[in-house]
């Protein structure tokens, strides 16, 4: 084994632990040494590591505690609806998959995932009484209904951890043809994530038991999802979901 002229080692630790380190040497031969300099470079590289890796624990604990808060939100909804048991996370797994059918990036298929997931938030402030009445609503109990997507907008737009997601909340329940709530926003003036939470939301509702109608088999909630492009859903999506779920 060779012998250095001088050493130099720098070790990585995270809470005390010693993770990891780099070791600096100069042959015995050369006329190079370490500097004052050399030291306050190195020093200032192991303090860089180390508040990078002190950060990426802290960013992954941030990580399961918003995840954590965002269920809890969910479980909330299904204890006030009935009918919404498993409906976010079905809604936030078939919004999921299509982002990734069509090639969005994993930042947007991730944003999506948890918009699907808190889709019906706001509807944990519309009476009980309406959100499980057995039956058609009336007029008024359906204009009552259609403010969830704006309640569930407040609501998420102003914390920090789903304010990325209010909007294709606020709008998931826009058509394509302009006869959506809230805004009446029609093609391309919905956005993208919205129209992907459309018609995952749809397909699940239509393949779902409802005390005030049976489930359609898979094949005719995609014939409805089809003959309702251009119309309630977009046509390109449309046809890839479509896709998507006869490969299955």
């Amino acid at each position: 084994m060779e012998v250095s002229k001088e050493s130099f080692i720098i070790v990585f630790r995270k809470e005390n632990i010693i993770i990891g380190g780099i070791l600096l040497e100069i042959k015995m031969n050369s006329k190079k040494s370490f500097t004052k300099e050399s030291e306050r470079l190195m020093f200032a590289l192991k303090n860089i590591a180390e508040s990078y890796l002190l950060n990426e624990s802290y960013y992954k604990i941030n990580e399961i505690f918003k995840n954590e808060i965002v269920y809890s939100m969910i479980q909330m909804v299904e204890i006030h609806d009935i009918y919404t048991k498993g409906h976010s996370e079905s809604v936030a797994n078939y919004s999921k998959d299509l982002a990734e059918y069509i090639g969005m990036s994993d930042e947007k298929v991730n944003e999506i995932y948890w918009a699907g997931i808190v889709h019906d938030v706001g509807k944990i402030l519309i009476d009980r009484s309406i959100i499980n009445k057995e039956g058609r609503l009336t007029d008024k109990e359906y204009e009552i209904m259609k403010k969830h997507p704006e309640f569930g907008y407040q609501a998420l737009s102003k914390s920090k951890l789903t304010k990325n997601v209010a909007n294709y909340v606020l709008y998931h329940h826009e058509r394509i043809d302009g006869k959506g709530y809230p805004e009446g926003l029609k093609g391309d003036e919905i956005p993208i994530e919205s129209k992907i939470i459309s018609i995952a939301d749809s397909y699940d509702a239509m393949i779902s038991e409802r005390t005030y109608k049976k489930k359609m088999s898979k094949e005719k909630a995609l014939k409805e999802i089809k003959n309702n492009l251009n119309l309630q859903f977009d046509v390109e999506l449309g046809l890839k979901f479509i896709e998507m779920m006869e490969k299955r």
